[in-house]
């Protein structure tokens, strides 16, 4: 998408990681992506709902953090 726009990639790393349970915990809590999660829930019973389910996943998964790929790109007009 970014050359079709005339950007030229100068770099693209992906660097694998993980998201722990607190971390999916926090992010439950950010109204943009309770909003997006969730659409049309009330932000506070949305919340609710997501952090349960996380701890309940994580719990029954018998995992502490799930892993997760960063993707970095840096790209410039030429």
């Amino acid at each position: 998408m970014l050359e079709a726009e005339g950007f030229e990639i100068k770099s693209q790393e992906v660097y694998p990681g993980e998201v722990t349970e607190q971390g999916f915990v926090d992010l439950s809590r950010f109204s943009d992506f309770i909003a997006g999660a969730l659409p049309g829930v009330p932000l506070k019973t949305a919340s609710e709902v997501l952090v349960e389910t996380i701890r309940e996943t994580f719990a029954e998964m018998g995992v502490t953090a799930w892993p997760r790929n960063w993707l970095t790109v840096v790209a410039a007009r030429p």
